[in-house]
């Protein structure tokens, strides 16, 4: 009787959560389609070994940014003035785990675009929920990891920023969202926090707000001519200052966010 128990509390508990079991299925397939080319010895192409090469020296160096990099254009070299987020990330997440376990860096850092493409798949799907639903949410999840433009400049050994602009995007359009149907202290905070990693880790990154803000006052523009007319052919006639006026105050939180 108690095992029969038991077993009901599993399939219960299942039941209400395979959709969990499911998201953890499509990270663990973002990872493993990437990782066929690990069995190579090398970073894959030009810009992943220099992001390797940088990620190195903020390891050797005590995390602290160089300010001149002599082997780009060599001689004499160039200022670097690039965003270091993605070289912190594989910094300090190596650090953490080589805390642990005997780790190889090279080996690290190849991984490292398989395990971000992988994570991918979590703010696609709180993306993809938010918006419809949680099945919503995972057909979202899969394909964002398995687009073949983002598997191409993401296997195991690419170490560009491909990956990390992909899971960022998802997590600052998540946040966004999230800001505007919550709209308390957490979910502003949780916003700017996903904006400001963005910006760091990637210099165009302001494409998600530029594109938020335009949509934003097209649909804020649209409300008004809507509301100006609906009123106007309705029973009662109302001004467009007076649409103006009315929608500046429903709009007044999406703007705030």
């Amino acid at each position: 009787m108690k095992k029969i128990d038991y077993i009901k509390k599993i399939t219960d508990l299942l039941k209400g959560n395979f959709h969990w079991l499911i998201l953890l299925f499509i990270v663990y397939i973002g990872i493993t389609i990437r990782l066929s080319t690990l069995s190579s010895q090398i970073m894959l192409d030009y810009d992943p070994w220099w992001y390797f090469r940088f990620t190195k020296y903020l390891l050797d160096n005590n995390f602290q940014k160089p300010e001149w990099d002599l082997l780009s254009f060599f001689p004499p070299g160039r200022p670097v003035v690039d965003p270091f987020g993605w070289e912190y990330i594989v910094a300090i997440s190596y650090k953490l785990l080589s805390s642990f376990f005997s780790v190889d860096f090279m080996r690290f850092c190849m991984w490292s675009p398989a395990i971000a493409s992988g994570l991918i798949a979590i703010p696609a799907y709180l993306t993809g929920r938010i918006i419809t639903n949680k099945w919503g949410g995972l057909t979202t999840a899969f394909f964002a990891v398995t687009t073949p433009t983002l598997v191409g400049v993401s296997m195991a050994g690419y170490m560009d920023t491909d990956a990390l602009v992909f899971l960022l995007s998802f997590a600052a359009i998540f946040s966004l969202l999230y800001a505007l149907e919550k709209r308390t202290i957490f979910s502003h905070v949780l916003a700017i926090s996903v904006l400001w990693l963005f910006a760091f880790s990637w210099a165009q990154s302001w494409y998600i707000l530029d594109i938020f803000f335009a949509f934003l006052i097209i649909y804020f523009v649209g409300s008004i001519v809507v509301s100006f007319i609906s009123k106007k052919v309705g029973s009662k006639e109302v001004t467009f200052f007076g649409a103006l006026k009315e929608n500046v105050v429903k709009f007044k939180p999406y703007f705030m966010v």
